[in-house]
Formats: structure tokens, sequence, C-alpha cells
């Protein structure tokens, strides 16, 4: 970010008013003019970079969420079939004893 604090007028040819920001052309010291989209790309990358770091916390975040859910889903049917195991227990227990008596 430095180089475009310290960019001159004189170190950027405007070719054009309606020029595409791709053909502003950027000279660096004694080297060619370079096309200024080219010095920014890296720029763009590396806010991809923080992005996709953020985005790939999210995903781990959301992850842990439902792999919560999935054990308290799981958890909730383990219940109901427990509950309808001892519901089932006591009418065997019940028809039991109707048929001993």
């Amino acid at each position: 970010m430095a180089i475009f604090q310290s960019l001159k007028d004189e170190d950027v040819k405007w070719q054009a008013p309606s020029m595409i920001p791709d053909e502003i052309l950027y000279r660096c010291g004694d080297l060619d003019w370079v096309s200024l989209l080219r010095i920014w790309r890296p720029v763009e990358y590396a806010s991809l970079l923080v992005e996709k770091t953020g985005l790939k916390a999210r995903v781990a975040e959301f992850e842990r969420s439902l792999h919560q859910h999935r054990s308290r889903n799981s958890m909730t049917k383990l219940k109901v079939s427990r509950a309808k195991n001892e519901e089932l227990k006591r009418k065997v227990e019940e028809l039991e004893a109707a048929l001993q008596n």
C-alpha cells in the first residue's frame, strides 16, 4: 500500500478518461509501464484469503452446531424409544399377570 501513498502524477499514464481500469499503467522506478490492475491483484487475493479464513471458521462453527443438534436429536430418540420399551414391558407384565389368573 506504500506504493499508492507515494504515487505521483507522472507515475500514472492516463490515455483517456473513458479508459478501463486495467488499461491504467503504472511505472515503478526504471521498470516498464505495468498495468495498475496487475498491482492490485495481490491485494485482492490477500483480501480473499482473509475472507476464506473467515468462511472456514464459520463452516467449522456450523459443523459443531450440527453435531450438537444431531447428538441432541439422537438422545431424544433414545429417550422416546426407552419410554416405549418401558411401556411395552409394563403391558407384557399386565398380560402375563392376566393370563396367570
